[in-house]
């Protein structure tokens, strides 16, 4: 096998452990989604492709959770036989607003008004 085999065969696994969990995961996308319009509408930073990453990465958290409680309705067990994926990905709705907290000073001070 070459690299680019096991590459794709590590995403289709990640696809696949993602799968059972799809209303978490739709539900964090949905509200990325929202969160990116206000970003643009808010526009913290003044700049619009930041603007929207911020406004995404904020409401990435608030997905999560809305989104564990759907997935726990409509498809009770799924959560607890996929806890490595939903570690990853509370980590990552957990991390990002984080991150923007930590960069916001030196967006504001690059493409600020």
């Amino acid at each position: 096998m070459s690299l680019l085999d096991d590459q794709l065969n590590l995403a289709g696994d990640f696809w696949l452990k993602l799968k059972p969990l799809g209303w978490l995961a739709l539900t964090i996308a949905v509200c990325q989604i929202v969160g990116l319009a206000v970003g643009l509408f808010n526009a913290p930073i003044g700049f619009p492709a930041i603007d929207m990453w911020y406004g995404a990465a904020f409401a990435s958290p608030l997905g999560f959770v809305v989104g564990a409680i759907i997935q726990s309705v409509k498809n009770p067990g799924a959560m607890s036989h996929s806890k490595g994926m939903v570690a990853i990905l509370a980590v990552a709705c957990a991390a990002l607003p984080l991150f923007g907290m930590a960069t916001f000073e030196l967006w504001e001070r690059e493409f600020g008004y």
